[in-house]
């Protein structure tokens, strides 16, 4: 966010000057467009989409960087943000900027939500036996992990497996959940593409305990692969998995006694799976690209 503005238009002046130009710039919100824009050596139409942004990302908020993605809505021709709920959050907290441009071009913004590949995703038969249930989100704070290892011990007298996904450091939340029910994990750790589908596909139950989510891209590919969702009801997840609601999908307060209904209750579970795998497809490029084609040529 600091340097990439300046770098990356030196090098499009570069390639400008070998005698090509680009028709658009598609930009993320990690990018300090504003400078970009300043350094470009001819104008050229830019969208900015805000896949997430510094205003509103985590406990800690850091307000420069945040301003970088003030200054890089204002800069843009049009803003996109991939779901309605970060729209609107990221418009509360701009407010207490001051900073009208930002605003204005904030208000005209347009939503396109994250385009996801999922020609792969076969929807997965429904198991019998124990419940799979599936972590698949970073092991970060921001993400909780701390509070699907407490719900774990809610259901330590039912029967179910584990599968845990997901890119991971070092973690207490894993080592406490390693150290208890290791002989529930079917797996730990990185997953090939068509492994990560395959175990989706054979999960049950997918949990978030997520603080931060803007979109859902692991709730979404889950889902379509036939998991049934146990997620926060805030943040973008009611908008992720659409209306009417399925019962049981959204839950308040702590997951483990969502998660404990939801292993005593599998016909439930069958009920709502394919209604809702059905629904992510929206978010397949079939869908997406369209949508992405038609903001690219209205600028």
């Amino acid at each position: 966010m600091k340097t990439a503005g300046e770098e990356l238009a030196a090098e499009a002046n570069q390639i400008i000057t070998r005698g090509w130009t680009p028709d658009v710039i598609l930009a993320t919100d990690m990018m300090d467009l504003a400078t970009f824009r300043k350094r470009l050596n001819t104008r050229l139409p830019t969208i900015l989409y805000m896949h997430e942004n510094q205003l509103t990302y985590g406990a800690t908020i850091d307000i420069n960087h945040g301003r970088i993605n003030a200054r890089s809505v204002a800069a843009a021709d049009l803003t996109v943000f991939n779901s309605q709920y970060h729209w609107s959050s990221f418009g509360e907290a701009l407010m207490a900027l001051d900073h009208p441009l930002a605003l204005a071009a904030w208000h005209s913004a347009t939503i396109i939500p994250v385009g996801m590949d999922l020609s792969e995703v076969r929807l997965g038969e429904t198991q019998d036996g124990p419940a799979n249930v599936v972590w698949n989100h970073r092991w970060e704070p921001d993400k909780a992990p701390d509070r699907f290892a407490d719900a774990l011990d809610v259901i330590d007298n039912l029967d179910w497996s584990l599968t845990l996904l997901g890119e991971r450091d070092r973690s207490a939340a894993i080592d406490r959940i390693r150290s208890r029910f290791s002989d529930r994990i079917v797996h730990d750790g990185w997953a090939e593409p068509r492994q990560y589908l395959d175990l989706l596909g054979r999960g049950t139950i997918v949990v978030s305990t997520a603080n931060q989510e803007f979109f859902g891209v692991s709730v979404a590919e889950a889902v379509a692969s036939g998991c049934f969702p146990i997620v926060p009801n805030r943040l973008a997840y009611p908008e992720l998995l659409g209306s009417p609601l399925v019962d049981g999908t959204l839950y308040e307060g702590d997951l483990g006694p969502h998660l404990r209904w939801a292993i005593e209750h599998p016909e439930a579970l069958r009920m709502g799976r394919e209604v809702l795998a059905a629904r992510m497809q929206r978010y397949d490029w079939s869908t997406i690209a369209p949508m992405m084609d038609l903001a690219l040529t209205s600028i």
